[in-house]
Formats: structure tokens, sequence, C-alpha cells
């Protein structure tokens, strides 16, 4: 008889000791659980900085806690292409696909033809238009054109190697998912900064102010280049892709 109380004695101990260490490590667990929320994850919000120029320590003059939409249906970061009206484009490009399109422009005259000497040229004032229900809107502007042909050609024979967007033309979307809607903060955690800290395959680029836009340019060891200008409030004001070796 004593014998059993002794055992029950025991085994009741015993239960009270294991119940004891159970909730030792349910309160352990916790602890750690809880330290690892709050001082091992940080925001990338926070961790977000105004990029400084590599080379003459220009420091981004806009703000980049302004914070805007980026498209998840986008081309990929290196990719020469864009979206357009809801179209995919691939630079170079020729200029009678887009008039196929229906698209057309208002040619300067003084730039009726290209000769083949120029790798490209820069024009101003040079945009495709659509026009739809009796309404002219504009696409995107010519940024700069290849001529493939050893003679002055028209502007529909020529190679489309940069284009450049502002937020009144219809929508675009440029590689990494940059729409008008974006912001410099959503370039820069794409793209990171420019320089040796750019996202591949860029390598190099600039952080600087033109008048009155702050401006990120990145490029790429094959000759992409990637333009954007900000407004004070980070918005974008323009921004741009080319292919700076198109023969």
């Amino acid at each position: 008889m004593k014998t059993k109380r002794l055992l029950s004695v025991l085994l009741i101990a015993l239960m009270i000791a294991l119940s004891a260490c159970g909730k030792s490590d349910n309160s352990n667990t916790s602890s750690t659980q809880a330290d690892v929320s709050e001082s091992d994850i940080v925001s990338q919000q926070d961790a977000l900085t105004a990029p400084v120029d590599e080379q003459n320590g220009t420091v981004l003059s806009c703000d980049i806690t302004n914070e805007g939409t980026v498209s998840d249906q986008a081309p990929a970061l290196g990719a020469y292409a864009f979206i357009s009206d809801g179209e995919t484009y691939t630079l170079p490009l020729p200029v009678s696909t887009l008039t196929e399109k229906g698209l057309y422009h208002t040619e300067p005259e003084e730039d009726n033809s290209f000769k083949a000497q120029l790798q490209y040229k820069l024009l101003t004032g040079f945009s495709l238009y659509r026009k739809t229900d009796n309404e002219e809107s504009v696409v995107f502007r010519i940024y700069s054109l290849s001529n493939p042909s050893a003679e002055p050609q028209p502007v529909e024979n020529c190679k489309l190697t940069g284009v450049e967007f502002r937020p009144s033309y219809t929508d675009w979307v440029l590689p990494g998912g940059i729409t008008k809607q974006s912001t410099a903060a959503n370039v820069l955690r794409i793209y990171g900064a420019p320089g040796k800290n750019a996202n591949a395959p860029f390598t190099d680029g600039r952080v600087g102010k033109v008048t009155s836009d702050a401006y990120l340019m990145y490029s790429a060891a094959d000759g992409m280049v990637v333009e954007f200008y900000f407004n004070e409030d980070g918005t974008i004001n323009r921004c741009g892709i080319l292919n700076e070796k198109v023969q």
C-alpha cells in the first residue's frame, strides 16, 4: 500500500516537472520570435537613401519618399523593349512598323532625311500620334533614329533607336515596370543607384540636375541607356530609352 502511494506521488511530481519544462520552452520560443520581428526586419522604405553621383558628388535633389506605382506586366530590366498604348515594341524598330499601325508624325522640314554617317540623330518636337474618335493623342516622342542606308532616307525608311515618354502621353511601360504613375522612389528600388551600385545589366550612370529637373541616367555595356527626369515631388517629368550602338 505504501509502495503504491509512493509511486503515485512520484508520478504526480514527474508530471508537474514536465509541464513546467513545456511552459519554459514555449516562453523562450515566443521571446525569440518577438526579437526577430522587431530587430531583424528592416523596411525597404527606411533603407532608401538619395543616390550621389560617383564623379561629381551631386545628390539627387527630388523627393524620394513619394511612392508611386509600377506595372507587374513589363519588359525585363535589361530588355530593349517598351509598351506603348498597349503594344510591345523592341528597339531598334523600323519606323514603317509604327506607321503601318496607324501612327503618324509631323516631320520638321529640316529633318526630312538623315545621312548614313550619323550613327543617330537627336530630334526635338518630333512626336508620333494616334487619332481616335477625332481626338489626336501623342503616343511617344522620337528621341533618336538610325539610317541603315548609304543615302539620305525619309523617316519611314529609318530605324527608331530611342524614344521619350511623358505623363501626358498615352499609357506606357518601361523595362522594370516604370509607368507614368511611378516616382523616383520606384526607379531607385528597381534600377538601384546609378553607377557601380546599379542593378544588372547597368554598369554606369549619372545623378544630376537639368534646369529644375533632377535626373537619373543608367547605361549598360551593350549601349543601352535609360534616363529619368523628375519634378521636385519625385514624380516623373519625362523619361526615355535608347540604344547608342545601333549602326
